[in-house]
């Protein structure tokens, strides 16, 4: 931690561990935004704005707002790029970046959900900040993505019109980076199961069955035309490329809760001593050789696990 600073807290890392991102404050009060590079700490000054993903790259997408909106930035070597909205006055939200700098995120309308006109779109920016809208079904408003793979292939979710009053329907999606669009199948169980995805990995595409809240169940789509595998109950706090997820559940003494990292089939505990009353465990990232990556009572952490 730079000198002067306390209260520490990250963020985020990419999937390599080389970058970190993180927070802390000044004696006076100001959160000052932190960037790890191998170790070696940077104080970016007062943060105006947070980081939501970064890539092996040290590129990352940030987020802000401007009074009016939403604003969503490419930011690199210390410069910013705004990222153009689909329409003039739209929020933006970013969630994902590759290694190839192509970003994810939804351009939404300031109407409100019950309002003629509303959308929620999935949006892929291009490496040059281009925006595309990704395809929603015919009468669906709203969409929403959390993933992107190296090929350009999205996770996310598409929904209902918000205009329909009716209880809203949510469909796990894959869009290709032809950007063609198919629903992801559930399980072949014969029950309904509300599954959001939450990361593209190496091993297939992982899931949280909703609400997470009440460590609902994990699963795994190994590939788009395929019914998901159970994988483990519990709820996701981090997925690396690799495939390995950082989770929680409900602690044995039915009080806080216990964090592992699954690998290859195998559970591995991050221990930590916590303190009463039961503060709980931020984990905020797992690198592809299976550092995990959190904070506790603002005190950055890490686990290496086998």
């Amino acid at each position: 931690m730079p000198s002067g600073l306390r209260d520490g807290q990250l963020s985020l890392i990419d999937p390599s561990g080389r970058w970190v991102v993180g927070e802390a404050w000044d004696a006076a009060g100001s959160q000052h935004l932190l960037l790890w590079d191998s170790g070696v700490v940077r104080d970016l000054g007062d943060a105006e704005y947070g980081f939501a993903d970064i890539n092996p790259n040290g590129e990352a997408i940030v987020a802000s707002y401007d009074g009016s909106a939403s604003v969503g930035w490419r930011y690199h070597d210390g410069q910013l790029t705004r990222l153009p909205p689909l329409q003039s006055g739209d929020d933006v939200v970013l969630y994902g970046m590759n290694d190839n700098g192509v970003v994810v995120g939804l351009s939404t309308g300031q109407e409100g959900y019950r309002q003629a006109g509303f959308h929620q779109t999935p949006v892929v920016w291009s490496a040059d900040n281009n925006p595309t809208a990704l395809q929603m079904p015919p009468g669906d408003n709203s969409g929403w993505v959390a993933d992107i793979d190296d090929a350009g292939t999205v996770v996310g979710a598409v929904g209902y019109d918000p205009r329909d009053l009716s209880e809203p329907t949510w469909e796990p999606v894959e869009w290709r980076a032809d950007g063609s669009m198919r629903v992801l199948p559930g399980p072949e169980d014969g029950q309904e199961h509300a599954i959001w995805p939450r990361a593209i990995t190496q091993t297939g595409t992982i899931g949280q069955e909703m609400p997470p809240q009440q460590y609902g169940k994990v699963w795994r789509w190994g590939s788009a035309a395929a019914a998901p595998t159970y994988v483990t109950d519990g709820r996701v706090d981090a997925i690396s490329t690799t495939g390995s997820i950082a989770y929680s559940t409900l602690a044995s003494d039915g009080a806080g809760a216990d964090y592992w990292l699954l690998h290859d089939g195998v559970r591995h505990p991050l221990p930590y001593q916590h303190d009463e009353p039961i503060t709980p465990l931020m984990i905020v990232g797992v690198s592809d050789s299976n550092v995990v990556y959190g904070w506790y009572r603002s005190v950055p952490m890490r686990w290496s696990c086998p």
